[in-house]
C-alpha cells in the first residue's frame, strides 16, 4: 500500500518502506506509490488532520526515493461505505479539498525537477525467508529481521546514502557496499553471489547472527559465517544475546542487543568490544579482502563504520539527502521545507 500506511511513522521508517519495494524490478525499472494519502484517514484510532504541506513532502520524498508516479487515495470522498470519512481531494459535493492545489502545485515542481533515478552506493540484504527464520527463532525479544534491517539502514540513510533493498542472489557487483545485517541462511548461491561481488570489488559486510543456518533451518555444521568463514580468515566462536553495555571501541558507540565475539586466523582486526564488560579487546569487526564481519547491531555502530567506510559525516536530526546528478536535494520532515543545491 502507499503512504497513507505510514503517515504515524517517523520519516525513515517511510523512506525504508519507499526503498523495500523500489527495486523490485531492477535499478531502472518503475515504482508508484499505489494509494497516496492526502488528508485524514479512516481506519486510526484518532484520524487526524494532515498538517498543511505534508502531502507535498510525502510526493517530494516519494521522486526522491526514484518513484514515478503516485495515485492519490482518494480521488473524491466516498458516500457510500466505511470510508465516508477518509479525505479525498475532492469533497463529497465534487468541490476541491484544501490538499487539492497542494498536489496539483506539488506535481508541476516535480516534473520541472525532472529528477534521474538514483545510484545507490549502497546495497541492503533482504529475504523474507530470513525474516520467516529468524521468527521461528529469535532468542531474545526484540530481535526481528526488519529490526535489524532497519538499523543498518538508518545509518546509512543518516549519512546521505542511496539505499537499494535487494535480494541475496541479485547482481551485487553494481554496489560499493553490500550490507548484510539479517541473513540468516546460508545457501552456496548466497555464498557464490556474495563471493562475485567482493571479487568484482565490493565490499560486503555482514552482520552479527548472519549465515548460521541451512535453507532445511538446521544449524550449521560449517564454522560461522557458514561458508565464508576460511575466506574471511575468522570465525565466530560466541554469539550472544546482549544485555551488557558493551561498546564498540575506537568509536565508543552502543553494540546493540547481540554480540558476536570471533577466533581471528588471517583477518585484520578494525574494531574491539569496550564498556567495561569481560568482552573487552575482544575482536567486534574484522575484515579481510573486501569481506567485512560487524559483529555488533547497534545502528550508532553501523554508521560508524559507514562512516570510516566512506569518509561522510552525519547529517542529524530528521533530514534526508539525496545527490541527483550535480544537484544536492535535502528534505527538512520537521519543518516540510525541501531545498535543492548545486
Amino acid at each position: 500500500r502507499g503512504l497513507g500506511d505510514v503517515y504515524k511513522r517517523q520519516p525513515f521508517d517511510t523512506a525504508y518502506l519507499l526503498d523495500l519495494p523500489a527495486t523490485a524490478s531492477g535499478l531502472d525499472g518503475q515504482a508508484w506509490v499505489m494509494e497516496q494519502q492526502v488528508g485524514p484517514v479512516n481506519w486510526t484510532d484518532e484520524n487526524p488532520q494532515v498538517p498543511h504541506g505534508q502531502a507535498r513532502l510525502w510526493m517530494w520524498q516519494a521522486a526522491l526515493h526514484g518513484y514515478d508516479a503516485a495515485l492519490a487515495f482518494r480521488w473524491r470522498a466516498a458516500r457510500y461505505g466505511q470510508e465516508q470519512y477518509h479525505t479525498g481531494l475532492l469533497r463529497h459535493d465534487g468541490t476541491a479539498e484544501r490538499v487539492f492545489n497542494e498536489v496539483r502545485s506539488t506535481i508541476a515542481e516535480i516534473k520541472q525537477a525532472a529528477l534521474p533515478k538514483p545510484r545507490p552506493r549502497v546495497a541492503i540484504i533482504h529475504s523474507y525467508k530470513d525474516a520467516w527464520a529468524i521468527e521461528i527463532n529469535p532468542h531474545r525479544r526484540g530481535l526481528t529481521h526488519r529490526a535489524l534491517l532497519f538499523e543498518a539502514y538508518r545509518a546509512a540513510r543518516s549519512l546521505g546514502l542511496d539505499v537499494a533493498i535487494v535480494d541475496s542472489t541479485d547482481d551485487l557487483t553494481a554496489f560499493e557496499i553490500v550490507l548484510a545485517p539479517a541473513m540468516q541462511i546460508s545457501t552456496p548461491e548466497r555464498v557464490a553471489a556474495i563471493e562475485r561481488a567482493v571479487d568484482a570489488g565490493t565490499e560486503v559486510i555482514l552482520g552479527a547472527r548472519r549465515l548460521v543456518i541451512d535453507r532445511e533451518n538446521a544449524w550449521s555444521d560449517s564454522p560461522l559465517p557458514a561458508g565464508l568463514s576460511d575466506r574471511l580468515g575468522a570465525r565466530v566462536i560466541e554469539p550472544t544475546s546482549q544485555n551488557l553495555p558493551v561498546t564498540i571501541e575506537p568509536w565508543g558507540t552502543p553494540a546493540g542487543i547481540w554480540t558476536d565475539v570471533m577466533d581471528v586466523v588471517s583477518a585484520e582486526i578494525v574494531a574491539r568490544y569496550g564498556g567495561s564488560t569481560y568482552l573487552d579487546g575482544s575482536p567486534a569487526v574484522v575484515t579481510r579482502e573486501g569481506l567485512t564481519y560487524a559483529g555488533f547491531t547497534g545502528r550508532e555502530s553501523w554508521q560508524a563504520l559507514l562512516a570510516d567506510r566512506t569518509g561522510l559525516n552525519p547529517i542529524g536530526g530528521n533530514v534526508e539527502r539525496f545527490l541527483r546528478g550535480d544537484e544536492l536535494w535535502t528534505i527538512d520532515h520537521d519543518t516540510r521545507i525541501v531545498t535543492k543545491s548545486k
